[in-house]
């Protein structure tokens, strides 16, 4: 498997030998097969896809290419600091994992990091044992609280959604 660096440089050489009239798989002249063999096309439309890549970039104003692509770096995992954690105001009564997440990312707020996910909190809740996985009849997954979670505050609590259930 090529990687794309060298598919780059194939697909220039491919392009480079067709402008000097020369079949880039045969090393001979060009003619009416050269341009209907599956290679070739293939070729053209990789080539077409970076091409239109390119234009899609050079087609946003500066600033936008800075945030395409700053969103292409890779981020630090998510990790809290003491002074973000002394930021975060939990509310009274029940919460969510999903409010609790949102509480915590927005006292983080860095665009250098990832985001909290409810889903690895809830994999850190079962790790730890305050959670555990059960299927229901219609053979779909639950979290359920353990005696375990009880003793850190948490709770179970039936609630009506958006949809009724």
């Amino acid at each position: 498997m090529l990687t794309e660096k060298e598919t780059l440089q194939r697909a220039k050489m491919y392009l480079e030998k067709l402008c000097e009239g020369i079949d880039p798989l045969t090393g001979r002249a060009v003619d009416a097969s050269t341009l209907q063999n599956e290679r070739i096309r293939k070729c053209f439309t990789y080539i077409c896809k970076v091409l239109n890549k390119q234009i899609t970039v050079a087609d946003l104003p500066p600033k936008s290419v800075e945030k395409w692509t700053e969103r292409r770096r890779r981020k630090k995992p998510f990790y809290i600091t003491e002074e973000e954690r002394r930021k975060i105001r939990l509310p009274q009564g029940a919460c969510l994992v999903s409010v609790l997440v949102d509480i915590i990312n927005e006292a983080v707020n860095d665009n250098e990091r990832k985001r909290l996910t409810g889903k690895a909190v809830t994999t850190w809740l079962a790790a730890q044992g305050y959670l555990r996985e059960q299927m229901n009849e219609q053979g779909r997954i639950y979290w359920w609280l353990t005696e375990q979670a009880n003793s850190i505050g948490l709770f179970e609590s039936v609630g009506i959604g958006a949809y009724g259930a």
